[in-house]
């Protein structure tokens, strides 16, 4: 009796075991589909930044160009009024026209110089972060790994356990018979 009562204990513990080992998977499962999503998130949110990156460049770029068409326009219209002057003052007129434009285009260029330095400060920022980022999930993936490695050897040692014992109920049967 006090066999059969210890047999019926074990097998219901094996059952729950099965059980909590059937849970484990699915939430396994669960984990793993919640990843892939999380993945495929993060994907598009790089790949909208990029969009975005790219537009914000082609309006930078198109501001620049106007810019530059502006000043050329401008270094045009100047030479065209030192030529409507008397030619004895012409050459000191286009002098101070030329500096005029030298001055513009200098202004224009340590403008562009300082746009593009805070551009590289906020990419270089970014960058940082996204390598923080990065990492941080690189150790997260990992810490997930190692703990699922553990559960799994943990849960190999209790299926081999049940298999001795229902083994040794096997050999204990065949030896009573």
């Amino acid at each position: 009796r006090a066999s059969q009562r210890q047999e019926a204990i074990q097998e219901k513990m094996d059952e729950n075991q099965q059980k909590m080992d059937d849970k484990a998977q699915k939430r396994k499962e669960m984990q793993d589909r919640i990843k892939a999503q999380q993945e495929e998130r993060a994907r598009l949110r790089e790949e909208a930044k990029q969009r975005a990156a790219d537009e914000r460049q082609k309006r930078i770029d198109a501001v620049n160009n106007r810019k530059n068409n502006a000043a050329d326009e401008k270094v045009e219209v100047k030479q065209d009024t030192t030529s409507a002057i008397a030619p004895d003052s012409a050459a000191i007129n286009t002098k101070s026209a030329n500096s005029g434009t030298t001055i513009d285009s200098l202004a224009l260029k340590k403008a562009d110089s300082i746009q593009n330095a805070r551009d590289s400060v906020k990419d270089s920022k970014r960058a940082a972060l996204l390598e923080k980022i990065r990492l941080q999930q690189e150790a997260k993936a990992k810490l997930r790994e190692e703990q699922k490695q553990a559960a799994e050897e943990a849960r190999k040692k209790r299926l081999e356990e049940i298999e001795k014992r229902k083994k040794l109920k096997e050999e204990q049967k065949e030896n009573n018979n």
